[in-house]
């Protein structure tokens, strides 16, 4: 389900975010693909570990407080659509990344994003996942529009 671009709809723990970026889904991919600089733009990532090139059936690492995450890719259409399934302990993760360009030249980013495993609601639930992966679009962003801002001819 994931490789099609899908989260488990019967876990327990699920939920659906976006946001609009000033800035074209090419600079949106960069940013959010660069998985080994996850850590210098987004704070609740301690470190990752991922051999490049990436593309599908690529394995990474990612460390947060929670614990580290081993991951793989599983769906990569460059500009469009990224997912990976992630393991820590008895927890399964699928998290789906869908870029789409809006009429003014920016981009929606929505995020899909599923937990499960038991016993995760007593550690986690549907909207501390939803705010832990607002926390995340709101850091693309805001590096997404920082790289965008040093990239345009200053105005004088």
């Amino acid at each position: 389900m994931a490789a099609r671009g899908e989260i488990d709809h019967h876990a327990s723990v699920q939920t659906t975010v976006r946001v609009t970026i000033k800035a074209p889904p090419a600079l949106v991919w960069t940013v959010l693909s660069d998985i080994a600089h996850w850590p210098v733009w987004q704070p609740d990532i301690q470190a990752t570990s991922i051999v490049e090139p990436i593309g599908t059936d690529t394995p990474f690492q990612w460390t947060t407080p929670g614990g580290t995450i081993s991951s793989r890719i599983v769906l990569f259409e460059p500009g469009r659509r990224l997912a990976w399934i992630g393991h820590l302990l008895v927890f399964r993760a699928i998290h789906v990344w869908m870029l789409a360009v809006l009429l003014n030249g920016e981009t929606e980013v929505t995020t899909t994003e599923s937990l499960s495993g038991w016993p995760i609601t007593l550690f986690y639930s549907s909207d501390e996942l939803r705010q832990s992966d607002q926390r995340w679009l709101d850091m693309l962003r805001q590096e997404v529009e920082r790289r965008a801002a040093s990239a345009s001819p200053s105005r004088g």
